[in-house]
């Protein structure tokens, strides 16, 4: 009974994408916006975590500036919900009339052709799926993937990517060790950088005002395979679709200290924030372990915010 429920999940979850992802892109836009409002009027902890991070990260300005920015991030969060059926379901060549700019090609080619790896640094910005539609025509890239609860929704997403050209490898220890072989021996691998790692897999660096604990295996990948190259891609949300940008990452990135490396790749996001701050994570609580073992600024965020929502 529990794996048939399961599997009734699955299905409804799965339907429910295969119905959004055929309606017209202006329509999941403007549900994705309803959805972001919802959020901001239940008080949800996603509108919290992003009213916290603009105190953080924007302490100069007001309670009121800080609202507006969660309410207009939250509404492109719900979008990129929303966007996201089309991306796993649609057909490749549809997709990419969505495509409506691309900045910055000439460093994805000259980077592919060397041949030496490519490590696509993507930011939680916009809407990361969509560069599945766009990066594969150039390339094989490998991911590392963390599977969802529901087996048959995991499987599904899984072959969705994988379906646009993406090898997709477990976030296990075998997976890892897969994919870190890739790279080393000259394969492209694709990062979401901006995630917060264990303690023992991170050192903190500046990002946003803010010291954050950063993935050091961007920069351990590539202190050893020093002929490499570095991109920062991502995909903005348009009124009509998504442009599509490439550039290399901040120099500083190769470095041999872990924490010059970090501070370099934490510079690249933060240049990219600063670009379209709306359609950042802001909901993502990317503070939570702080230097020192001080304590988290998202406990008790209900509490923070009592009598002034």
């Amino acid at each position: 009974m529990g794996d048939f429920k399961v599997d009734l999940k699955s299905r409804i979850i799965i339907a429910s994408l295969a119905l959004l992802a055929y309606l017209p892109m202006s329509w999941l836009q403007a549900l994705g916006r309803f959805v972001g409002k919802v959020l901001v009027w239940t008080k949800s902890d996603l509108y919290l975590t992003a009213r916290k991070n603009f105190e953080l990260c924007y302490p100069e300005e007001s309670a009121e500036q800080h609202h507006v920015r969660a309410r207009r991030t939250l509404e492109q969060t719900g979008q990129t919900m929303l966007e996201a059926a089309p991306a796993w379901v649609r057909p490749l060549k549809r997709n990419r009339r969505y495509i409506t700019s691309i900045e910055g090609e000439h460093f994805l080619k000259a980077a592919v052709a060397k041949g030496k790896g490519v490590m696509f640094i993507a930011p939680h910005i916009g809407n990361w799926e969509w560069l599945n539609t766009y990066l594969p025509q150039f390339c094989e890239i490998e991911v590392l993937y963390k599977s969802v609860e529901l087996p048959g929704l995991d499987h599904f997403v899984a072959n969705q990517r994988k379906r646009c050209g993406i090898k997709v490898w477990p976030g296990d220890s075998m997976g890892l060790r897969s994919y870190i072989r890739t790279f080393l021996k000259g394969g492209n691998i694709f990062i979401l950088p901006d995630q917060e790692p264990a303690k023992g897999s991170g050192v903190f660096a500046p990002f946003m005002g803010m010291q954050a604990l950063t993935p050091r295996i961007v920069g351990d990948l590539l202190r050893k395979n020093r002929d490499a190259s570095a991109l920062v891609v991502y995909a903005l949300r348009s009124a009509n679709g998504f442009s599509i940008h490439i550039e290399p990452a901040d120099e500083g990135i190769y470095a041999s200290d872990s924490g010059l490396s970090a501070t370099a790749l934490n510079r690249s996001i933060e240049k990219v924030v600063r670009k379209a701050p709306d359609q950042y994570q802001w909901g993502y609580k990317r503070f939570r372990i702080q230097p020192n073992d001080e304590i988290s600024p998202y406990k008790k965020l209900k509490w923070q915010f009592k009598g002034r929502l």
